[in-house]
């Protein structure tokens, strides 16, 4: 029977890792004649060097000084697969924080231009009396809001991806904590919309008293609200659910 040694257990793993003496004595450090003396066992590598071989050929310490995979191989294959999946699952949902995190901040943009039309519509018709012209420079702005949210929304959302199953319920309420936020913002910016939409109706030198843009406006911001949320509840979300 054929005498089992580290030099020719070297070989045997190298060859079935499809890597050739040279390649491996780089990862090594060494020059590609000793690791063929290692194979023909004229010499076996320095202790230092056995952790990082064992490595390279994903075994342990002891199989290598033996020559020879233990009994236990295939156990030890199956602990280190599942301690390549927990480290896949823990960077997988690292990643969709991390994606959240920063779709979170940007959201922030939306929610700052959508504040600053109500501040420039508040300027305009109660420090000018040029309800129109605030009325208009705060569509502007609530446009820009909207828009930035349509562009943070694309970027963040994670399509489904066949080949990853295993997360497909991570990333669907990953997508759904997204479109949440998403529709808090186009809530906010209805309401916004309405409520300055009554310094629309009145003439280019003329603004609105707070009293009376208040109340108008109060009234528009909820018959908005309630609209655009029925409008969510019994169309958009029916699709979006029959989407998955």
């Amino acid at each position: 029977m054929e005498k089992k040694t580290i030099g020719r257990f070297i070989s045997v793993l190298r060859k079935a890792s499809g890597m050739t003496q040279r390649e491996l004595a780089e990862r090594l450090f060494v020059s590609d004649k000793t690791v063929s003396r290692w194979e023909c066992d004229e010499c076996t590598p320095d202790l230092t060097l056995i952790p990082a071989i064992a490595e390279i050929f994903g075994i342990t310490t002891d199989e290598l000084l033996r020559g020879e995979r233990s009994n236990n191989a295939s156990i030890n294959n199956e602990a280190a697969t599942e301690r390549q999946k927990t480290k896949s699952d823990k960077q997988f949902k690292t990643m969709l924080y991390n994606r959240g995190l920063r779709y979170k901040n940007l959201t922030l943009i939306s929610v700052g231009l959508i504040v600053l039309s109500l501040i420039a519509a508040m300027i305009f018709n109660l420090g000018f009396l040029k309800g129109v012209v605030g009325f208009g420079v705060a569509v502007v702005f609530i446009a820009a809001g909207i828009i930035c949210q349509v562009s943070f929304v694309s970027s963040a959302h994670l399509p489904m991806n066949e080949d990853e199953e295993d997360y497909s319920e991570t990333v669907k309420r990953y997508n759904s904590g997204i479109a949440q936020r998403a529709l808090s913002v186009v809530y906010g910016a209805v309401t916004v919309f309405a409520f300055i939409l009554p310094l629309a109706m009145v003439g280019y030198d003329v603004g609105l008293t707070a009293d009376s843009w208040l109340l108008m406006g109060t009234i528009f911001a909820l018959v908005a609200l309630v609209a655009v949320h029925l409008t969510y509840v019994f169309i958009i979300r029916r699709k979006l659910i029959k989407k998955g």
